[in-house]
């Protein structure tokens, strides 16, 4: 994925070493707003980004299955390992620190929150390779006595994941009353993940403090909606060429530094029912899973760092781990209510896992000095975090009709007895500082080792609720000059709320709040047109979902909270599958994805004013299956 913007600091704020402070001219302010104006000593920043990765999966599998008079078993064996190395180059480009005259950017049209109308317009041309050279702009790196030139940056994670897996079951018919067969079995996994790699500043080869070297290429693009024209590149491979790496080591760095293993051993029994309740017939299952966890996670406490040298930032290697029991009955039942129609039922304790990177060791920290009264701040993970755990309840009824349609219509509720939510709280960083960790010097909590550490935490309380209708209708019940076509369509409307705790420390004051469960859109709705006959199968998809509260990387790949604007996207596909000769079995697809080209984008307060858009446009596949 590649990206080009253009940044600045505007005002009377700086944004480096080499950044004067600008003055603002020729102001007009309506409504309290300035809609208009002329910023002087500008230094622009034309970013180009640019993320790549490498993938590989290994994956084998086994799977036996006996029969042992009325018993039969099965033994399921799995092994797969998946690396992935990553690079996010970021490149910055402009004159080079020392370099003069500095620029002006004026703008016009703005009126407090149109920010894609507003009009930019700038003294340099920052599409000219002479003007927007390579090269630390700014200095972001260093002091004023310790220069260290930044003319981009480089990140290089690598991520090691394993998997092993044993499953056994076993299962035979009873006639227990409402029983007629009963399972029980053992599921192993053992998970283990790990992160490490290298990160820093890019430096212009050699390591000057101003060195500047062209842009290679020709291209051109225009900088997010601002309607300035800039260059652009792709850095890959830059590296050894135009860049050298300057490896960072601080807090930030090492604590995304980590290994985490994971254990769950699970043993089940399930009994399958059959029976007659109210002149109705059922059939379903009812059983327990009894589930023994062990996790451990590896990684490094920082917060003593003085520089960004292994000696200047010492790290102290940690390991924690926690096991935990939870129980999980379920209850199926599916009734006949005659007539094509299937009512549904189904009551249960489940529980979602966290993500594994959430479970690693280790923090980072250091003092926030841009606040009135500094104090120490810090992020990690949570080797002691639990999984998501709720009650749910699930209740669905259908109608089937003209052998492949229907329609229904279902409730469902979850309470959540556990949540995860990255969040901030009150902590004493005391075990982990030295004689020599910084503490705030002033204000409030001067010398103090308490202050604010955001991790995920699991919280109590909230409910996940609503409906979901769904149609299939086969075309040909309306005329047989249709057969062969088809609509499908659904919607669900989804209500979610937890509870977030107040905190009360310092310049950092939360309120409690219901929030609605990251990750999780009000209206979801689905559209399938299809023609399927004489081996073709065609179809057009549409899926539209609101807007929702999600989770996207910052500048250092942490996970921020943030919403993300609904979208529709439009699919399409086509296959044939030959169905005589000597090419029976063979079949052909392609398919086209994000056909209409939806973006991704962000926004913080108002889906008006959107912060980051991505445009990843359309997806082709093509491929042939042979079935033998």
């Amino acid at each position: 994925m590649k990206r080009s913007g253009f940044e600045g600091a505007v005002g009377s704020n700086t944004s480096g070493l080499y950044d004067p402070a600008g003055v603002l001219q020729n102001v007009v302010v309506q409504n309290g707003v300035a809609t208009s104006g002329t910023l002087t000593n500008y230094k622009g920043v034309v970013r180009n980004h640019v993320e790549t990765s490498e993938d590989d999966l290994k994956t084998v599998g086994w799977k036996n299955e006996l029969k042992l008079g009325e018993w039969s078993t099965s033994l399921d064996t799995t092994w797969s390992k998946a690396t992935k190395l990553s690079a996010r180059y970021e490149t910055t480009a402009d004159l080079p620190g020392n370099a003069n005259p500095l620029d002006t950017i004026s703008r016009t049209g703005f009126s407090g929150g149109n920010f894609t109308d507003v009009a930019w317009r700038t003294g340099l041309n920052y599409s000219d390779r002479a003007v927007a050279q390579l090269t630390d702009v700014n200095g972001w790196s260093g002091t004023a006595t310790n220069i260290l030139p930044q003319a981009g940056y480089l990140a290089q994670p690598y991520v090691e994941d394993t998997l092993k897996a044993i499953r056994l079951n076993a299962k035979r018919p009873v006639e227990w009353g409402p029983m007629s067969a009963v399972q029980f079995g053992y599921n192993f996994t053992d998970r283990e993940k790990a992160r490490s790699g290298e990160e820093g500043r890019l430096e212009i080869l050699g390591g000057a403090q101003f060195a500047a070297q062209t842009m290679p290429g020709t291209g051109t693009a225009v900088a997010g909606t601002t309607g300035i024209p800039i260059v652009s590149w792709n850095p890959s491979g830059s590296l050894g060429t135009v860049h050298q790496l300057a490896t960072n080591i601080n807090a930030d760095i090492l604590t995304k530094f980590r290994d985490v293993k994971e254990t769950v051993q699970t043993a089940y029994l399930m009994g399958d029912l059959n029976g007659e309740l109210f002149g109705f017939k059922y059939r379903g299952n009812v059983g327990s899973q009894f589930v023994h966890t062990k996790q451990t996670g590896g990684g490094y406490n920082s917060g003593s760092c003085t520089g960004e040298t292994a000696d200047a930032c010492p790290a102290v290697r940690v390991v924690d781990s926690v096991s935990y029991w939870d129980v999980l009955p379920s209850l199926n039942l599916s009734f006949d209510l005659k007539n094509d129609q299937v009512l549904r039922m189904g009551l249960a304790q489940v529980l979602s896992r966290p993500n594994l990177d959430d479970l690693r060791g280790g923090i980072g920290f250091g003092v926030n000095t841009g606040v009135t009264n500094p104090f120490i701040s810090g992020g990690g993970g949570n080797p002691a975090l639990k999984p998501f755990k709720a009650k749910a309840f699930d209740l669905s009824y259908e109608k089937y009709f003209a052998k492949k349609g229907y329609v229904s219509a279902a409730v469902f509720y979850k309470k959540l007895d556990t949540f995860i939510l990255r969040t901030p709280s009150e902590y004493d960083f005391a075990p982990w500082t030295t004689s020599t960790t910084p503490l705030p010097t002033t204000g409030d909590f001067a010398g103090s080792t308490v202050g604010v550490l955001n991790r995920p935490e699991n919280g109590n309380g909230g409910s996940i609720k609503g409906y979901e209708l769904a149609v299939n209708i086969p075309l040909n019940m309306a005329s047989d000059w249709l057969d062969g076509f088809g609509i499908v369509a659904n919607h669900s409307f989804t209500s979610s709320a937890i509870d977030i705790p107040a905190l009360g420390f310092g310049n950092v004051q939360t309120s409690a709040q219901s929030i609605p469960l990251p990750g999780l859109s009000r209206k979801v709705s689905n559209l399938r047109v299809y023609y399927e006959k004489y081996g073709f199968q065609i179809a057009a998809a549409a899926r539209k979902r609101s807007d929702f509260l999600g989770q996207s990387p910052d500048f250092s790949d942490t996970l921020q909270y943030t919403f993300m604007k609904g979208e529709t996207i439009v699919d399409f596909q086509l296959s044939y599958v030959i169905q005589s000769g000597f090419a029976k079995g063979l079949s052909v697809f392609a398919q086209a994805n994000n056909w209409n080209n939806a973006p991704y984008q962000e926004y913080t307060n108002s889906s008006d004013s959107i912060t980051r858009r991505v445009d990843y446009g359309r997806t082709y596949r093509f491929g042939a299956n042979y079935k033998f």
